[in-house]
């Protein structure tokens, strides 16, 4: 049988330098360019939305330049809002203000290192003023299945 995805063993998630407690259990990492989106558990998922929600509110006049959704938008999404009128030269400067995402995994030699997933990278436009995570979840407990928004 022919395979088409390429396996990694996981150490855990980061949210920029800070190792997300308990995420090493999520320990097998799947590539899959013929997927669009990330692939996570519920439960990771649902740590991510409260390192997010942690992050945007530690120094609102730095994170997170849109708030994030909390309408039907943002219900089902880890969604944010952007207004163009903020970012007159576009969106750089909305995206720095989003942390870094890191998949803790390793090298050919065992040392440990970060796939970093950028914020202009995991963030989607889903219409005029909204951004989002391109999160989804599903029903694999310990394993992220990184999708083509993961490879940009």
């Amino acid at each position: 049988m022919m395979t088409y995805a390429y396996t990694i063993s996981m150490q855990g998630v980061g949210f920029n330098n800070h190792l997300i407690a308990g995420s090493d259990e999520f320990n097998v990492g799947v590539v899959d360019s013929g997927t669009t989106f990330t692939y996570v558990s519920h439960k990771l998922y649902n740590m991510l939305v409260t390192h997010f929600d942690w992050f945007c509110s530690i120094e609102s006049e730095n994170h997170c330049k849109g708030k994030r959704r909390t309408d039907g938008k943002g219900q089902d999404n880890i969604c944010f809002w952007y207004n163009e009128n903020e970012s007159p030269n576009g969106p750089k400067n909305y995206f720095l203000t989003y942390p870094v995402l890191n998949f803790k995994t390793k090298d050919q030699s065992g040392l440990i290192i970060d796939l970093k997933w950028y914020p202009s990278e995991y963030l989607f436009r889903l219409d005029f003023n909204t951004y989002c995570v391109a999160l989804e979840k599903f029903n694999r407990p310990n394993e992220i299945l990184f999708g083509g928004s993961f490879m940009r």
